[in-house]
């Protein structure tokens, strides 16, 4: 029976091929769940969500469109919660006329001036007192940068529109005084000249300049009249000194400092027209520079 045994052969083949089939599928899913159980579950899958339809939302306007069309605006990303203001072109800056700082209360009236009755180091700069107009009351000054101050402002008209300074004239003649417009520096009047002229101080009621000039060999404190008054000599020495005048408050004063008779310098103060001259500092030091608080 040759085709019986032809037929069992094939058909054992079969079976025997499917049974190596069998087990290697087996086999796989058994060594997947061993590897399984060693590794741990593995990471769950993130679903993905599915996006509701909804109508085209109206879009919300920025806020450049409602300033534009006068509404409050939401604050702008990056911007702090007040409403932003449309900036402004600025105008152009003009130089303006210097002004006057307030004098302190305590100082008003009072005459300011160096000295030399405290010790000090040659580079150290020399003290500043205050004194009554009557010479009383001296003290030392605890701020000394309120002299420098008013110092600065000696020179100034009242109204700060004018300015006294010491040039030399175009001439060649010594350094004069000269009146200019502190807005630009444009020449008002030369005051001076043909000598040697400095230390200008402007006075509060705006008729004169006082000052000090070696007109007659010697600094000697003159004043001049800004309208016409002309020049006046207020003091005469015959070698010593008076310099640095300075005004009162109401212009009927004058203080300055001189080394007449002791050979020191000390404050002196007499009237506007060089009458009643006298000794205010009157020590055994030397006090000079004054300035008088306006």
């Amino acid at each position: 029976m040759p085709e019986l045994e032809i037929s069992v052969s094939w058909r054992s083949i079969f079976l025997g091929l499917a049974g190596i089939f069998l087990a290697g599928v087996l086999a796989f899913f058994v060594l997947d769940a061993v590897s399984y159980q060693r590794r741990g579950p593995g990471p769950t899958p993130v679903a993905r969500a599915q996006a509701a339809w909804s109508p085209t939302p109206t879009p919300t306007p920025g806020w450049w469109q409602t300033l534009a069309a006068g509404t409050t605006a939401p604050t702008p990303p990056g911007m702090s919660g007040a409403t932003p203001t449309p900036a402004t072109s600025a105008t152009p800056a003009v130089k303006a006329t210097p002004a006057p700082t307030a004098t302190p209360v305590s100082l008003k009236d009072k005459i300011l001036f160096l000295t030399d009755r405290e010790p000090r180091g040659w580079w150290e700069e020399p003290a500043v007192y205050y004194m009554d107009p009557d010479g009383s009351g001296q003290a030392r000054l605890p701020d000394q940068g309120q002299y420098a101050l008013a110092l600065r402002w000696e020179p100034y008209s009242p109204d700060r529109r004018l300015l006294a300074v010491v040039e030399d004239p175009q001439e060649g003649d010594g350094p004069a005084i000269f009146a200019r417009f502190t807005r630009d520096s444009a020449l008002w009047r030369q005051l001076t000249g043909g000598h040697v002229d400095y230390e200008p101080a402007w006075s509060p009621d705006s008729e004169w300049v006082a000052y000090t000039s070696q007109a007659d060999g010697n600094d000697e404190i003159h004043k001049i009249g800004l309208h016409g008054q002309g020049d006046h000599r207020l003091t005469s020495n015959t070698w010593e000194w008076d310099k640095h005048a300075t005004w009162s408050p109401d212009s009927k004063q004058i203080a300055f400092w001189s080394n007449r008779g002791t050979g020191r310098r000390q404050i002196w103060v007499m009237n506007a027209d060089g009458s009643g001259q006298r000794n205010l500092s009157n020590n055994g030091f030397n006090d000079w520079a004054p300035v008088w608080m306006k």
